[in-house]
C-alpha cells in the first residue's frame, strides 16, 4: 500500500508550519514525512533558519523516537531498501536515472556508473543546499528554495511511477511556476511505459521520459526568467 498521501499530508503541515513561523512544529512535522519515505529529508535546509537549532533538532529527535520501537531490529530496520534500490536500477548499473542515460550518449561518459553519477547528484544536492542556507534572507519566504530542491532532488532519481511526482504539488501551492504545473502533469505519460520495463533502458522509455522531462527543463528556464523579471523590477 503506497503512503504517499501521508506523506503529502505531513509535507504540507511542515509548510503551514514553516509559514506560521514555527520551528519545532516545522520539524517535528517534517520528520514525520521523512518516516514514511526518505526523500522528504532534501527540504531541511530550505525550512532551516540560520542560528535557529530548534527545527532540525526536532526533525533529529523525532526520527530517533519513531524509530525506537524498531531498535531490535537493527539494521534490518531498512528492511527491503536495498533490495528496492536494486530493482528500481537506483544502483551501480544505474538503469533507473534518466540524465545518467542521457550523459552516456557523450563519448566521454559512456562508461559513466551508477555509482558515480548518485555520487555526483548528492554533491550537486549539498552544493545547492549550502547555497540556500547561506544566501536565504531569514525572513523570506522558503516554498520557493523548498520547491527548488524537491524539484531537483525529484529530476535526479526520475522516479518510474507517476505517484512520485505528488509532492510537488504542495510547492506549486504557494509559489508560480509553470514547470511545477507541467511536471505534476505529464507524469502521467509514465503509465506509458509497461511495468516490467521500466528499468529496461531502451528508445522508447527514453522518448517518454524525455517528453516529460525535455519541456520542463524549457519551462524552468521560463519561470526563472520571470522572477528575475520581477525582482528587477522591485529593486
Amino acid at each position: 500500500m503506497h503512503i504517499d498521501a501521508a506523506l503529502i499530508a505531513l509535507v504540507m503541515a511542515a509548510s503551514w508550519a514553516a509559514r506560521r513561523g514555527g520551528n519545532g512544529l516545522t520539524g517535528l512535522f517534517l520528520g514525520g514525512a521523512a518516516l514514511r519515505k526518505l526523500y522528504p529529508a532534501v527540504l531541511l535546509p530550505a525550512f532551516f533558519r540560520r542560528w535557529k537549532w530548534a527545527m532540525p533538532l526536532i526533525f533529529v529527535a523525532g526520527i530517533i523516537v519513531g524509530y525506537l520501537p524498531f531498535i531490535g531490529a537493527g539494521w534490518r530496520v531498512f528492511g527491503f531498501l536495498p533490495g528496492y534500490a536494486g530493482e528500481e536500477g537506483f544502483d551501480a548499473g544505474g538503469a533507473g536515472f534518466y540524465l545518467l542515460s542521457l550523459l552516456r550518449y557523450l563519448p566521454p561518459l559512456i562508461g559513466l556508473s551508477g555509482q558515480a553519477y548518485v555520487i555526483g547528484a548528492a554533491a550537486l544536492l549539498v552544493a545547492l543546499a549550502a547555497a540556500i542556507v547561506l544566501t536565504r534572507d531569514n525572513t523570506g519566504s522558503p516554498f520557493a528554495a523548498a520547491a527548488v530542491l524537491a524539484a531537483t532532488f525529484t529530476i535526479l532519481v526520475s522516479p518510474h511511477y507517476p505517484w512520485y511526482f505528488a509532492w510537488l504539488i504542495v510547492f506549486a501551492c504557494f509559489i508560480r511556476s509553470v514547470a511545477l504545473l507541467w511536471l505534476t502533469t505529464a507524469c502521467l505519460l509514465l503509465y506509458l511505459v509497461p511495468v516490467g520495463l521500466h528499468i529496461v533502458r531502451d528508445d522508447y522509455r527514453l522518448a517518454v521520459e524525455s517528453m516529460i522531462y525535455g519541456p520542463f527543463a524549457a519551462l524552468a528556464a521560463i519561470d526563472l526568467w520571470y522572477y528575475r523579471r520581477r525582482a528587477t523590477r522591485s529593486s
